[in-house]
């Protein structure tokens, strides 16, 4: 029993997205046609060629979501997996358990977040991408407690993995760590440094957010309208 971690469903186009790239090279693609020259305009008007601020944000967002559920599946299938399989002969402590099940849970939301926008990115310019973009975090936003979880634990599991790496009697263990650190998908980081990926997409979710708002006509806030970029 002690392998059960709560899953929830992810998103397929997402995950399909993270191995191909296909939609933000083809906007990007798009972006970079006819007008040339890249300037990126604020607001939604603009004649020039250019593409707006507000979709250059949103492009870096899906872009960088995309990498990091990347890394939440590498993370996924090379080390949680591997290790939650060995809880009959290695003892796990509760953060190291806690730690590796909220890994699953979090691909799988980010999966689906990215899945969604995507979605936002494919829009119609003008007020759907805007309600699409909102509706993307809106649908994930109650799931985003697990990160209070996650955080809380991580820095007693990264210790704990470390005295089992080093125990005769965990050399299972010990071997997942060492496939997981020489994997290419790992990049040359250590275990501490791929654990804190989580809270760093999480707390640069604000400033991103905060760069949007940045390409976006807010005046529309006091009247209670939707946004448009």
């Amino acid at each position: 029993g002690g392998r059960a971690c709560a899953r929830r469903k992810g998103g397929a186009r997402g995950e399909r997205e993270v191995e191909d790239g296909s939609a933000v090279d083809a906007r990007d693609a798009e972006g970079k046609g006819a007008g040339g020259g890249g300037g990126h305009s604020r607001g939604g008007g603009g004649g020039g060629g250019g593409v707006s601020f507000f979709t250059h944000v949103l492009r870096e967002i899906v872009s960088t979501e995309r990498d990091y559920v990347a890394d939440l599946l590498h993370l996924h299938e090379e080390l949680a997996e591997p290790a939650l399989a060995l809880a009959d002969e290695v003892d796990l402590s509760s953060p190291v358990r806690v730690v590796l099940c909220t890994l699953q849970v979090l691909h799988q939301i980010h999966a689906e977040l990215l899945d969604r926008l995507l979605t936002a990115l494919h829009s119609p310019p003008g007020g759907a991408t805007s309600r699409a973009l909102a509706s993307a975090f809106e649908s994930q936003l109650r799931w985003f407690g697990t990160y209070e979880l996650y955080c809380t634990h991580v820095g007693n599991a990264v210790k704990e993995m470390h005295l089992l790496r080093q125990k005769l009697s965990c050399a299972a263990f010990a071997h997942v760590l060492e496939s997981f650190l020489a994997h290419p998908k790992t990049r040359g980081l250590n275990v501490e440094q791929f654990l804190l990926k989580p809270f760093q997409r999480v707390t640069k979710y604000p400033l991103l957010l905060r760069q949007l708002l940045k390409g976006t006509d807010t005046a529309h806030i006091a009247r209670g309208e939707h946004l448009t970029p």
